[in-house]
């Protein structure tokens, strides 16, 4: 009777279970063995693979992969050069040490903290290591693992002999696998579809429905938004509709299905899943956003990830929220419902202490040569810096250390803007203020680092004394005083250097639209690449770029910033056309062009690239056109735009023609005043004067007042009385 108990619930279980994870109905075949190898060069070390004595380390982060079941030792073939000089042959021709007992070194590797190898070297020469590791002191998918060589000369310089170790890039690591079906938590999100120290990664896709509405080129674009925050743009995917992707892509990538819940249950159903396999848990509202991570149905060692909705506000939820840096599981850990987006209050804070930006209360460094500490921080997107912004830096070091070849380096947003000097005095009390360069700080995210660099004045010095330090106390801080401008959102012109920033004013991208044609799939592609960078310049948790199609009425976007985006012919045909600094002509050729009062004209059938900007007139909203006579002339347009996000565009010019060439011709297109902004039908001749520099105009009068009064003083002063 047991037995038989004991058989229905086996029974029930396996129904439940069949019901409850039908993408694992159909069973998980175990590949057959297969094996990558690595060289050194394709780990991320965090230091130079020259290690010199009397002691240097460098280690490396990786992650294995989520569908990876390791079966047989690891294999490292570490080949070397090690070099050792005595004192007096550095300075001096000698002959070459001879073998000496004690004059040797120590090459140590360890992997996760235990010590898998360890070879002692007493000999200059090239030498080669091949040893086994065992599979089991690797950890698994999601964990990280540590690699770590280092060299141990201080016996060697004991005797007053210098010691280096050069690993070769080329040495290897093997590893030997067999695939298995992935085990997936949303609370592990972007895992696994980016690790930085992923060793293996597989294709990410994006799926959209076929002939997608602006709904869901909206959430797209908010995904897209929210993989570039979470890997600052270090991630490689593609986008694809439903019915282009071909059954051998579904099978060996990864995959985020994008668009309404009622769109994918009957396009998964082909594959095998229940329609009821994608209904949202109990509880969940009709507006609620669905995130639900599963094993793909095509290949269940790849995941899946849904971002949906039942309608379309649904899935804006579940698109802006995929931005956040953690979830919360609504029930199984592989679901969760996004019930509602609060938009957060920005608060501008004037001094931002190091230890409110990073949790250690002292940044401390205690290895010999170069240690970057990296501090992300986040300005409001509105904010306008005043020049008396600085940061002040409290500092104390080790006495031990050279203070002619050491420092203290500060850069922000890659640009180094003070190095500091140390000394006795700077030991017991540093203090050092850095004036910020004049636009150093951008809206949204920037980035803070503090690089140590430490010498010794011993050559035998080791780092794992604990004498050779630099601490930067965690009360610096950044002082960004922000400058409160009057009238709102700036009035002057926009140039081409203004990109990106123009069009960055909300933390969240809500305030961007991207506009393109609803058949002009290859614009939508771009599109979605610049909301994938434009992720990367912010930290908010939810992201919501929306799209437009351009075939609608610009009135409705009022407010919005705009990227637009297509081909001159559809931009002619279109409503935006004449609010650009250079309208395009009906056939979609550009009109003639004058540089320098020469005008030129342009081949019709030329591929020509065109970057614009300008203010919308009726909202004064920052508009940003990439524009292509041809397929090739978009693509050198929106190239000339990814590379504004790093390096600033032309700063004298609010139109650049790229031609056939590649090369850029900028322009300055003055916007022509229309009778409704010209009371009376002239304009005020203080306006045409002022220009860009309008919002200034208070003070400038002010200015020209006093001069004048102080003129007028200067004569009475100096004129002679007349004569009676």
């Amino acid at each position: 009777m047991k037995q038989k108990s004991f058989q229905l619930l086996s029974l029930l279980a396996a129904l439940a279970l069949f019901i409850f994870s039908p993408v694992q109905a159909a069973g998980f075949e175990q590949g057959e063995a297969s094996s990558l190898t690595l060289k050194l060069s394709d780990l991320k070390f965090s230091g130079s693979l020259n290690l010199t004595g009397p002691y240097q380390e460098t280690e490396a982060d990786f992650a294995l992969p989520a569908d990876w079941s390791l079966n047989a030792p690891l294999q490292m073939e570490l080949r070397f050069r090690s070099d050792f000089q005595s004192l007096m042959q550095a300075f001096a021709d000698t002959p070459e040490l001879e073998n000496t007992t004690g004059i040797k070194g120590t090459l140590s590797v360890y992997l996760n903290e235990t010590l898998i190898n360890m070879t002692e070297v007493d000999t200059s020469a090239e030498n080669a290591l091949s040893f086994e590791i065992d599979p089991q002191l690797a950890a698994p998918y999601p964990a990280q693992n540590q690699l770590r060589i280092a060299w141990d000369a201080a016996a060697a310089c004991a005797y007053g002999v210098t010691s280096a170790l050069y690993l070769d890039p080329a040495s290897t690591l093997q590893f030997s696998y067999v695939t298995q079906q992935v085990e997936l938590s949303l609370s592990d999100f972007p895992l696994p579809f980016f690790s930085q120290t992923d060793i293996q990664a597989h294709t990410l896709t994006l799926l959209i429905p076929a002939n997608p509405d602006e709904s869901s080129l909206s959430a797209l674009l908010s995904v897209a938004a929210g993989l570039g925050r979470h890997s600052q743009g270090a991630l490689d995917f593609n986008v694809m509709t439903s019915d282009k992707i071909s059954a051998a892509e579904l099978t060996d990538a990864q995959l985020i299905l994008i668009g309404p819940l009622e769109t994918w249950r009957s396009y998964l159903a082909g594959s095998g899943v229940p329609a009821d396999a994608l209904q949202p848990p109990a509880g969940a509202g009709a507006e609620d956003g669905l995130l639900m991570l599963l094993p793909s149905p095509w290949n269940l060692g790849r995941a899946l990830l849904l971002v949906g909705g039942q309608d379309a506000v649904g899935l804006q939820k579940a698109s802006a929220g995929l931005a956040a840096a953690d979830f919360l599981p609504y029930a199984n850990g592989q679901a969760a419902v996004i019930n509602r987006l609060e938009k957060g209050s920005t608060q501008t804070i004037i001094d931002m202490s190091l230890t409110s930006l990073r949790a250690d209360d002292n940044l401390l460094a205690e290895q010999l040569g170069d240690t970057t500490f990296t501090i992300p921080f986040n300005m409001p997107a509105d904010a306008n810096i005043s020049p008396e912004a600085y940061i002040e830096v409290y500092f104390r070091h080790s006495q031990l250390i050279d203070y002619l070849q050491s420092s203290l380096t500060i850069s922000i947003n890659g640009t180094k803007i003070g190095s500091i000097r140390f000394s006795d005095q700077s030991a017991e009390n540093g203090l050092a203020r850095i004036i910020l360069p004049p636009d150093i700080i951008r809206p949204l995210q920037n980035t803070l680092e503090i690089t140590t660099s430490i010498v010794p004045q011993d050559l035998c010095a080791d780092e794992r004394s604990g004498n050779f330090w630099v601490s930067v106390l965690g009360d610096s801080y950044l002082h960004l005083p922000p400058v409160l401008e009057e009238g709102g959102a700036q009035a002057g012109d926009l140039l081409l250097n203004d990109f990106p920033q123009a069009l960055l004013t909300d933390e969240r991208l809500s305030t961007l639209t991207f506009v393109s044609a609803a058949d002009d799939w290859q614009s939508w592609l771009y599109a979605a690449d610049l909301a994938y960078r434009l992720g990367a310049f912010t930290a908010s948790g939810q992201l919501q770029p929306s799209a437009a199609f351009l075939e609608g009425d610009p009135q409705s976007l009022s407010g919005q910033s705009v990227l637009l985006i297509g081909g001159t012919a559809k931009i002619a045909a279109s409503a935006w056309n004449e609010t650009l600094p250079l309208p395009f002509e009906a056939n979609g050729a550009l009109p003639s062009l004058s540089f320098e009062g020469v005008q030129f004209l342009t081949a019709g059938e030329q591929g020509l690239g065109v970057l614009q900007i300008t203010r919308q007139p009726d909202s004064n909203a920052p508009l940003f056109c990439l524009a292509g006579s041809s397929a090739g002339g978009l693509t050198s347009a929106v190239a000339a735009a990814l590379q504004g996000l790093t390096d600033e565009l032309s700063s004298s010019a609010n139109v650049t023609v790229i031609d056939g060439e590649g090369n850029g011709h900028g322009l300055l297109i003055e916007k022509p005043v229309s009778a409704a902004e010209d009371e009376g039908g002239t304009v005020k001749w203080y306006e045409r004067l002022l220009g860009k520099n309008m919002e200034k105009a208070n003070f400038y009068l002010l200015a020209g007042s006093v001069i004048l009064t102080a003129l007028y003083i200067l004569w009475m002063a100096t004129a002679k009385p007349k004569r009676k």
